[in-house]
């Protein structure tokens, strides 16, 4: 069946770029601010952590991207972009309770914040007019590492809410290399739709105890930008 789907999808594709092109003519340069929405998880963990003696289950968290794009016009089917943004990733958890000496105690929307700043560098084919089929290579920089939630206690009719934040970028690779692939709409506008699953191929953690994997990124980031000839 995946055969099957993999030929279909082929073939549509061959069907589509029969009569493709971009809405920019070959050895266009064209600019392109783009801001976006970003969901993301760390491949390769547990679908739980242990804390104490709890086990919680893991989730995804969202953050954002905002950057810009340059993008060559090899033909009038493909061309080549190189891009900078600011895009946020990260995991999270599910919310759960524990008990810390005697008193119940609840945790509140634990999750891992990191930034980075990518340089996308992306191949574009188009296979029909605007839509666009991408993928390529993408270098990022760690510039945030954090620890977040809030935790929660009821005791003797006093209720206690407080927000916890650690820096943990020091535990963190600074380097982030991952594979964008995707596809792309430009309306005449011409406003851009984008959408990107980055997979990791570098772990994400410094160091990592015995029998467990290695974590990487996976950031799925949704955009909206315009773009004008230069």
């Amino acid at each position: 069946m995946k055969k099957t789907f993999v030929m279909a999808a082929i073939m549509m594709a061959a069907v589509l770029s029969a009569g493709a092109q971009a809405r920019f003519a070959p050895g266009t340069f064209t600019l392109q601010p783009r801001l976006g929405a970003t969901g993301a998880e760390l491949t390769n963990t547990p679908p739980y952590m242990q804390y104490g003696n709890t086990k919680v289950d893991a989730t995804a968290t969202g953050g954002a991207i905002i950057g810009v794009e340059l993008e060559y016009y090899l033909t009038d089917r493909v061309s080549f972009a190189g891009g900078l943004a600011l895009m946020q990733a990260g995991t999270g958890w599910k919310n759960f309770n524990y008990t810390e000496q005697g008193v119940q105690m609840r945790m509140r929307d634990l999750k891992l914040e990191t930034a980075y700043m990518v340089v996308p560098l992306v191949a574009n084919w188009y296979v029909a007019k605007g839509f666009a089929l991408k993928a390529g290579l993408q270098a990022g920089f760690l510039t945030k590492g954090e620890t977040k939630g809030t935790i929660s206690a009821s005791q003797g009719g006093t209720y206690v809410k407080t927000e916890i934040s650690n820096d943990c970028k020091d535990e963190l690779k600074k380097f982030d290399l991952s594979i964008p692939i995707g596809l792309s709409y430009e309306f005449k506008f011409p406003l851009v739709i984008d959408a990107r699953y980055n997979i990791g191929l570098t772990k994400v953690n410094k160091l990592s105890e015995p029998g467990e994997k290695d974590c990487r990124n996976g950031v799925f980031a949704l955009t909206l930008g315009y773009k004008f000839k230069l």
